[in-house]
């Protein structure tokens, strides 16, 4: 249920980067009358629509990036201090949009300490109506929003919850054992999604070992494969702990039905169970 929710509400933000993505491209191509060479790009009413959406209080993109068919653009927004990986990321982004297509980069963690963030590039080519390129539109997504949300999940239920992607590498993680990028092909659960990728759109539960350490110990794991994007939503415990809280769980349970039955019984004046058996059984009626 964990990982269900986590994926569906990841899969939910990323329809909404998509669909930001398609708006603002077709603003801008309306707005630069379908020209966006020279300064046309730099023009006041598309850096307006751009820092609109950036400055939105609900927006987790904190920049954004446009540039021209002759390579020249705007950005708005800001990502800290250039990195070189992000640079390449965006220069990916940048190709892809020449070639007509849409863009879904690496999740990639920029700064150190306090300051580290984890980003992703989104990107989509901005065309006119004979669907002619014009220029690429970039966003940066910051994934600090997933981060506090498998960290909520920690601290509220215990659990060792991350997010991998089709290869295996780690997208995001409450965890400071983990790194992002870092190869989880090691952990039996991140490797049967991997290998079922593309096929699996069910939530999967197993039983496995993982060394922890220098000792092997028996997990419990559970994934659920987010819509839209090829990642999956990974959360784990070690079997000892995670059968006491489904028997704690039983019990609870059980509290819960027995006070109900109890209090349906009294309320209603009716026998308790014992009495109602005596009533029933003719051998034990008088005559």
């Amino acid at each position: 249920m964990v990982t269900t929710n986590l994926a569906e509400a990841v899969g939910q933000r990323e329809k909404d980067i998509r669909a930001a993505l398609a708006n603002l491209s077709y603003a801008i191509q309306v707005s630069s009358g379908g020209n966006l060479s020279g300064k046309r790009v730099e023009s006041p009413q598309i850096k307006s629509l751009l820092q609109n959406y950036v400055g939105n209080p609900d927006s987790i993109v904190p920049y954004a990036l446009l540039v021209n068919a002759e390579g020249r653009g705007i950005y708005v927004g800001t990502i800290g201090e250039p990195d070189a990986f992000l640079e390449k990321e965006l220069k990916r982004g940048l190709a892809a949009a020449h070639d007509l297509r849409e863009y879904s980069g690496d999740a990639l963690s920029v700064g150190t300490g306090k300051q580290v963030r984890t980003l992703m590039v989104v990107g989509q080519p901005v065309t006119n109506d004979k669907k002619e390129y014009l220029g690429t539109l970039e966003l940066i997504v910051d994934l600090n929003y997933l981060v506090k949300k498998l960290k909520e999940t920690l601290d509220r239920q215990g659990l060792d919850t991350f997010v991998v992607d089709q290869s295996g590498r780690l997208v995001a993680s409450a965890n400071p054992q983990y790194a992002t990028g870092q190869d989880m092909n090691a952990n039996e659960l991140v490797k049967n999604f991997v290998e079922q990728s593309g096929n699996t759109r069910v939530s999967v539960t197993k039983e496995y070992s993982l060394m922890q350490g220098k000792n092997r110990v028996a997990m419990l794991g559970t994934y659920y494969a987010v819509p839209g994007l090829d990642w999956a939503i990974m959360a784990q415990k070690p079997q000892e702990s995670a059968y006491i809280d489904v028997e704690d769980l039983r019990r609870e349970q059980a509290k819960v039905t027995s006070g109900t039955v109890a209090s349906q019984s009294s309320s209603t004046g009716s026998p308790p169970p014992s009495r109602l058996r005596a009533a029933d059984d003719p051998s034990r009626q008088r005559g």
